[in-house]
């Protein structure tokens, strides 16, 4: 599958709303996955989460996350990492 421009995953984003499952890494090394709801504010992906929850702590320690986002069709989903 080739690689998504990003005005390609910026449609994909704006077409639906769809949940996204969020990858953090835990402070031993153990990825955390939780679903999320999210926003586009132009190129930024936007969502909530408590100060304490398992996810902010695991961003404040290392800021690398994997968000993949699947809009219901068969092998169709995209993962988007930042780093």
């Amino acid at each position: 599958m080739p690689e998504m421009t990003k005005k390609e995953i910026r449609n994909f984003l704006l077409q639906g709303t769809f949940t996204g499952k969020l990858g953090t890494i835990n402070k031993n090394g153990i990825p955390h996955i939780v679903p999320i709801w999210y926003t586009l504010d132009e190129d930024n992906i936007i969502f909530n989460t408590c100060n304490n929850s398992v996810k902010a702590k695991n961003i404040r320690g290392n800021n690398r996350v994997s968000l993949c986002v699947d809009n219901q069709i068969p092998n169709t989903s995209i993962l988007i990492c930042y780093y």
